[in-house]
């Protein structure tokens, strides 16, 4: 099944938008239209026995619209000409509000399942030739006995099969009372023994108009590479639930054509790496899933300048859009505060920054549309791991204009679902968040809002969406200067500012004035390479140098910093030749030189240890913190022997730093730096573990967790973790079996507080002015890379240096 649905009992539909859609779509080899008939605000099928419930005064949107039985036999002649199978819908019991109204009862009675009987019998007749009839049966408590086991029996009866949501209240559905199940929302499984259609993650109404694409075109269906038994297809679903303008808003704003034809390509051919449940939605910036999305793209493209050419379609050209993108820092909740590439003047911004202590590398990104934080995350994977609130990101690139010129942007901070209540965005702001956006150092104003601050409700008859998403507005006019263009955006995740989805993301892409067509002839580089394979090898760069920033340190839980010293000098070595008139063919033996490196870096991982806390002696101790930054950043602290450890949001270097002394076994005993108590592990499952003042009969073991800098903390079955609620006093229990390496309270990070005794010398380095610093980038000796130099010890080209 390659199919497509809209709500049209939220959102009406023209008859004849049905027909062109089923007939432009049947050249893409879609199969399948599902007609949901029937849902809060509106009734749409014709019956003759209860003509109240098409009657305008019942139907609270688009009162007096719907679709005649003559209709609807019609577009089933019509679809099957064209090879598209009809699925009408019918939905029971819940989603019945216009039924209720119209008819003062109840599905769930006996005169509710007796007029749906009815109901059921005009259906069967006017959709005699289709082999299915859809009774919906999710989001709703069956009160009635046997509700959906009796109107399958009289669907079944007539020669119809039977298809139901697979998201039933009371578990997933069976073959008793179904021929085939539509999946929606994780909770969505495949029931073994029956055709399944995945639309899990194809909800296209919660869709950007960019990101969303790949992440479809991405994925397989369903974690199959080609069809099953059990696993029948996909179709792309719009619940256009809130209101919109026009019929072309829903086809716009859903980004109808491309999203379809994305995964109607997908069911046809098969493939995709990867579920999008891994993949998430961002494009690779090189390999073969970008080739492979770039020939989608130049194809979907070509049909839109074509067969699609009167068609809504706000999609352009994205593959060779690149950005560089930071890590998040921190704002304090503060949205307007500046950071530091708000405030650097360097003429090429740098590929990391040092703040308060700490190095935020960046990283680049391809494509129109980039996903922060996706409406699905975690189970749709985002740019970030874990974003979170109260940080702040930044994008840039450089766009380089053969010539001075006007053009158009679309411009986007916030994709506002077609479903869902929402809030408006605030008069002179992009968002609700305080997102900005400039072009060569002049800010770009915010649109002018057609319902500032409004509240935006889902099912309301009359309000809904109105200019607040992209696709719904005249692009942003904007000023290109004849060569290098700086296009800086900052991010704020401060909190949901009071929209209804948390979704961190944004868009940019330049047009031609109309808004029509990408703007032909411009280059986008974060590294201000004209040449396309110096761009490439500059993201091939910084790729490598992420990865060493993610897993290289002197911290601990990190592999050594000092195995990852000479690939980063030979990075920066090259990265030094970009803006250098270099073949292609040197290109390609620079970076097969650089991924060489690098791959043999990667193998001897198998076989390097991590950087581990440092044994307290008898002749030297040597203090650690340890906290959980994902749950609450909270230290253990000891509170007096016998009683609860307790994680402390504020760190106490008297009660809160820890000594690892090693015993006989190879473990360790956790003892306090200032009262000598120990940590132990004689605490049963799920309770808090206490300090006590003896040494405790058995150690503990440091364990990688699963992202590096964490560490968990175990003792055979038992382990720590950080409780998150005061009910709890917020004490570390024992809990996670000794296994658990993800739980955000078992993960701790390690960092030294002090060392005292043995011995202090630094002994003899060369030394250097700051001034005479052969390369712009090197390290402190705790292996951050630093831009701004100051006295003190720092590895450079390997080597520890004085700096005067």
């Amino acid at each position: 099944m390659r199919g497509f649905m809209h709500d049209f009992g939220r959102s009406f539909i023209a008859y004849d938008e049905i027909k062109k859609q089923v007939n432009l779509l049947a050249r893409f080899k879609v199969n399948v239209f599902h007609w949901h008939l029937t849902d809060y605000t509106g009734w749409r099928f014709e019956v003759k026995a209860y003509p109240q419930l098409t009657a305008a005064e019942n139907n609270i949107r688009q009162p007096g619209c719907y679709y005649t039985q003559e209709q609807c036999r019609e577009l089933v002649a019509y679809a099957a000409e064209r090879g598209v199978m009809v699925i009408p819908e019918i939905d029971m019991p819940g989603h019945s509000h216009v039924f209720q109204k119209a008819m003062g009862y109840d599905m769930q009675t006996e005169q509710g399942v007796a007029a749906l009987k009815k109901i059921l019998d005009e259906a069967a007749d006017v959709f005699q030739s289709v082999p299915y009839i859809h009774i919906g049966g999710d989001e709703v408590n069956i009160t009635y006995p046997q509700f959906l086991e009796t109107m399958s029996k009289y669907v079944r009866d007539k020669g119809l099969k039977v298809i139901l949501w697979n998201r039933l209240v009371a578990g997933p559905p069976t073959a008793s009372v179904c021929d085939l199940t539509q999946m929606w929302a994780t909770s969505g499984k495949v029931v073994k023994g029956l055709p399944n259609i995945d639309c899990r993650y194809n909800y296209t109404n919660h869709f950007d108009v960019y990101a969303d694409l790949v992440g479809i075109y991405k994925s397989n269906i369903y974690y199959e590479r080609q069809g099953t038994p059990e696993v029948a297809g996909t179709i792309s679903a719009a619940w256009n639930d809130t209101k919109t303008r026009t019929d072309a808003d829903i086809v716009c704003q859903n980004n109808i054509y491309a999203n379809i034809l994305a995964s109607t390509e997908r069911a046809w051919y098969g493939g995709g790496e990867q579920y999008i449940e891994k993949g998430g939605t961002t494009l690779p910036n090189e390999g073969a899933e970008y080739d492979e999305f770039v020939d989608f793209e130049r194809r979907f493209l070509f049909h839109k300048a074509h067969s699609l050419k009167n068609e809504p379609i706000a999609y352009v050209k994205q593959t060779n859009v690149r950005w560089r993108i930071t890590d998040p820092f921190p704002n304090g909740g503060n949205h307007a505060f500046a950071l530091p590439p708000e405030t650097s003047n360097a003429d090429i911004l740098p590929s990391g920054f040092e703040y308060q202590g700490k190095t935020y590398a960046t990283r680049i990104a391809t494509g129109a549309g980039i996903y922060l934080r996706h409406i699905w995350h975690p189970t749709v994977p985002s740019f970030f791991t874990s974003p979170a609130n109260n940080q702040t990101a930044y994008a840039w690139t450089y766009v380089y204009s053969p010539i001075e010129q006007d053009a158009g942007a679309q411009i986007e901070f916030y994709t506002y679902s077609r479903s869902g209540n929402e809030k408006g965005p605030k008069t002179g702001a992009w968002d609700r968040r305080g997102s900005k956006i400039w072009l060569n150092g002049a800010e770009i104003a915010a649109p002018v809002w057609e319902q500032p601050d409004a509240n935006i409700q889902q099912n309301h008859a009359t309000q809904g969406l109105t200019n607040e998403n992209l696709t719904a507005r005249e692009v942003v006019k904007v000023h290109l200067r004849k060569g290098w263009n700086k296009v800086f955006l900052r991010l704020p995740h401060v909190n949901n500012g009071g929209t209804g989805r948390d979704k961190w993301q944004f868009t940019f892409v330049l047009t031609d004035p109309t808004g029509k067509q990408a703007l032909d002839g411009i280059v986008y580089s974060p590294n201000k390479c004209i040449d396309d394979a110096a761009d490439q090898l500059a993201s091939r760069i910084d790729e490598i140098s992420y990865y060493l920033d993610t897993h290289y340190s002197n911290n601990l839980g990190f592999y050594p910093e000092s195995l990852a010293l000479p690939l980063r000098k030979q990075l920066e070595q090259v990265r030094t030749t970009l803006q250098d008139s270099l073949t292609a063919t040197e290109r390609e033996a620079q970076r097969n030189e650089l991924d060489a490196v690098f791959d043999k870096l990667k193998k001897e991982e198998e076989s390097t240890s991590l950087n581990m806390p440092k044994i307290s002696e008898q002749a030297e101790r040597h203090g650690y913190s340890f906290c959980t930054p994902l749950r609450g950043n909270r230290y253990p602290t000891a509170k007096g022997d016998n009683q609860p450890l307790v994680g402390e949001e504020s760190f106490d270097k008297q009660t809160a730093t820890w000594l690892f002394r090693l015993r006989k076994d190879g473990s360790y005993n956790i003892e306090n730096a200032s009262n000598g108590l120990y940590i132990s592990p004689d605490s049963p499952n799920n309770q808090a573990l206490r300090t006590v003042a003896n040494t405790p009969a058995k150690g503990w073991t440091l364990k990688p967790s699963n992202e590096l800098g964490y560490f968990i903390i175990t003792s055979g079955t038992v382990q720590f973790n950080q409780t998150n609620n005061s009910g709890q006093g917020y004490h570390i229990f024992n809990w996670g079996g000794g296994t658990n390496t993800s739980d955000t309270g078992c993960k701790y990070q390690i960092t030294h507080v002090f060392s005292e005794g043995g011995s202090t010398s630094v002994g003899s380095y060369p030394t250097i002015n700051p001034n005479d610093l052969p390369s712009p980038v090197y390290y402190d000796l705790s292996g951050r890379r630093v831009y701004h130099p100051t006295r003190g010890f720092y590895i450079l080209n390997g080597q520890k240096v004085l700096l005067k």
